[in-house]
């Protein structure tokens, strides 16, 4: 059944027909984490992220989740209780599976920084962070640099009605 649901050259013609009407007929559907066991790979992305309520970490989350999902990706939490050493490790453990697919922290407090400190270099990660990234951290990481958008913000002319900005 493999080989018809992988399009191999190998299956002849009625044969691809044969267990394509039986997997019609019973209602198959593949299990994806055989199938990731199998091939090695994952479509899932799992965030740490130690708060899920505060706007910053919602939206961002929000974002990474809408994103993951155009790509065909599933996306599952984890949340780091607090920046213990104990929360941290097991947060670390939980996501540690290199077979497992990406990690994605989002680090903007101390808890988040730690998990990303703490992964295994064989772990695929990227980070969402507070402006200027995290030092001694040499993985991806994504941040806005607030400082400078309000800048940029404030500077630019534009009309609200009667209202004009200038510069």
């Amino acid at each position: 059944m493999s080989r018809v649901l992988n399009d191999s050259p190998r299956v002849n013609a009625d044969t691809r027909r044969h267990v394509l009407d039986a997997i019609e007929r019973l209602g198959y559907r593949p299990n994806r984490a055989a199938r990731a066991l199998g091939s090695g790979l994952s479509n899932t992305v799992t965030v740490v992220v130690a708060n899920t309520t505060l706007y910053g970490y919602a939206a961002t989350l929000q974002g990474i989740e809408e994103a993951a999902r155009s790509a065909g990706f599933a996306v599952g939490v984890r949340v780091v209780e607090s920046d213990g050493p104990a929360d941290v490790q097991h947060a670390v453990e939980h996501v540690s599976d290199p077979n497992a697919g990406g990690v994605v922290v989002i680090a903007f407090d101390t808890a988040g920084a730690e998990v990303l400190r703490a992964l295994p270099a064989n772990v695929p990660a990227v980070a969402a962070t507070e402006a200027g990234g995290l030092a001694g951290v040499s993985r991806s990481m994504v941040f806005l640099d607030e400082r400078q958008a309000a800048v940029d913000a404030t500077s630019t002319c534009w009309t609200w009605g009667i209202a004009r900005c200038t510069t």
